[in-house]
């Protein structure tokens, strides 16, 4: 059970957690209301797609992965996965910053339309999740992985919620994973119960209300 919970751990760093929605809501069919699509994703071109994505890849997890393993060859921090709590505010900021430069990217060096307003938005939401989570990480140790995963769901439902049409599955499946990362780092006591659904909260709370307003 130990391994497989570290394996969960890995596999849905809060890094990648936003490639995963994009995939997700890239690649299963859903239709808009109305008749050009222009906010649904499965609609965009191929090239377009993998564009995406490898600018997500880039900005939401190489250039922070890459950071963190500086930090830790320079024995800033002690693990990759930053699980002292007194460590976690330069990765945090610097995640933050890779954030906000890549939200002033898509705003300012993408043709005006091209694309859906999800996209522009994750990347704002992500920065401003990440800001109040590492104030409150100051009080109380704060879960990447439950932040990652709040995002990752504000992300799905709040995308879905302007769909006329999608697998209502997706919906269940992705709430059932969440529950599964944030169920890994229980049992493998690097969080309490209240650190988790902490950052679980605000990953959600923040990235919705970005979404919706």
């Amino acid at each position: 059970m130990k391994l497989l919970s570290t394996t969960i751990s890995w596999i849905f760093m809060p890094l990648i957690m936003p490639v995963y929605a994009l995939i997700i809501t890239m690649y299963i069919p859903s239709f808009e209301s109305g008749f050009y699509q222009r906010n649904t994703l499965y609609f965009l071109t191929p090239e377009l797609k993998l564009a995406i994505l490898a600018l997500f890849g880039l900005f939401s997890f190489l250039a922070p992965a890459l950071s963190l393993l500086f930090l830790k060859q320079r024995k800033i921090i002690s693990s990759i996965q930053v699980d002292e709590q007194k460590e976690r505010s330069l990765p945090m900021i610097i995640t933050a910053l890779y954030a906000a430069f890549f939200a002033w990217f898509l705003w300012n060096k993408t043709p005006q339309g091209i694309l859906p307003i999800q996209i522009h938005l994750f990347p704002l939401g992500s920065f401003a999740a990440i800001i109040i989570a590492i104030i409150v990480n100051g009080f109380e140790k704060v879960s990447l992985h439950g932040l990652g995963a709040g995002m990752f769901l504000a992300f799905i439902i709040s995308y879905y919620q302007i769909q006329l049409y999608y697998p209502l599955s997706i919906i269940f499946v992705s709430t059932i994973l969440c529950g599964i990362i944030l169920s890994s780092r229980l049992y493998l006591q690097k969080h309490t119960l209240k650190q988790v659904f902490l950052g679980f909260g605000i990953g959600f709370i923040v990235l919705y209300i970005t979404f919706h307003l």
